[in-house]
């Protein structure tokens, strides 16, 4: 059986997924960064920065944050400032027709993860 444990220095996730040194996110690129004190994963307008702590999940950390960053570059990520429940106040707003906008710039930040 193949080995699928997570390679915390090569960026390699399971099941042979690597994922990119960094991220370009509708013109700004964005250094991928694998942390293994990291819980789950977080993104700014400096870096992604993605957990390592539990292998199974960086990939779907990795495609989390890539996607909130897509939203949120494009004004489509709001978050109330009436109170602070961390995540829980996090709401994405958009269209039929923004989401046909957004899928582009998924395929674009992910396309050094897809091979053909």
């Amino acid at each position: 059986m193949p080995n699928k444990k997570k390679d915390k220095k090569s960026g390699r996730a399971s099941k042979g997924i690597e994922l990119p040194k960094s991220v370009h996110i509708y013109g700004m690129d964005f250094p991928v960064k694998l942390n293994p004190k990291h819980n789950g994963g977080s993104i700014n307008y400096e870096c992604i920065e993605i957990g390592t702590d539990t292998p199974g999940l960086i990939l779907q950390t990795f495609l989390h944050e890539v996607i909130e960053g897509i939203l949120d570059v494009n004004g489509l990520r709001y978050q109330s400032t009436d109170h602070d429940n961390g995540n829980d106040d996090i709401m994405f707003i958009f269209s039929h027709k923004d989401f046909e906008n957004i899928v582009p710039q998924i395929v674009t930040a992910i396309k050094d993860i897809i091979k053909e």
